[in-house]
């Protein structure tokens, strides 16, 4: 008899435990369900802010911090480079390789620069007058 209680038990303690597994099982299938859908439902809400941003971008072609200017000659002969501009502030000019090294740096209020040391390539030129900046490309045949 002693035998039988000791069986039963040893069963009772089994089912029990199989029992708390599926509980677990269950806790953690739900768990990952909604991790899963909230991280489809931010992934979902990034995309949609980026295509309204870039909705945004497309109709405000010129934002009022943008500097629209003109570069010429362009290609870049090697003699002195024009830039035409709207605005009358000093303009900080920056010339800058493909590597994001800043090749050339001046501030002048003059409508043109003279930059020496430009080699073949294209470069990024960058200006900033007053709270407005732009920037262009500049190709060095």
């Amino acid at each position: 008899m002693g035998l039988l209680c000791e069986k039963n038990y040893n069963n009772i303690q089994k089912d029990q435990s199989t029992l708390i597994l599926l509980n677990l099982n269950n806790l953690f299938k739900k768990l990952f369900l909604r991790v899963t859908f909230l991280l489809i439902s931010l992934i979902s809400f990034h995309f949609v802010c980026a295509q309204q941003n870039e909705y945004r971008g497309y109709v405000d072609k010129n934002p009022p911090n943008k500097l629209n200017f003109q570069l010429f000659p362009n290609p870049y002969t090697g003699s002195k480079l024009y830039i035409a501009s709207d605005h009358s502030e000093i303009k900080n000019i920056m010339i800058i390789n493909i590597l994001g090294e800043v090749i050339f740096q001046t501030s002048t209020y003059d409508g043109y620069i003279t930059p020496h040391n430009l080699r073949s390539g294209i470069y990024i030129v960058k200006i900033k007058q007053g709270a407005q900046q732009g920037l262009s490309r500049l190709v060095v045949p």
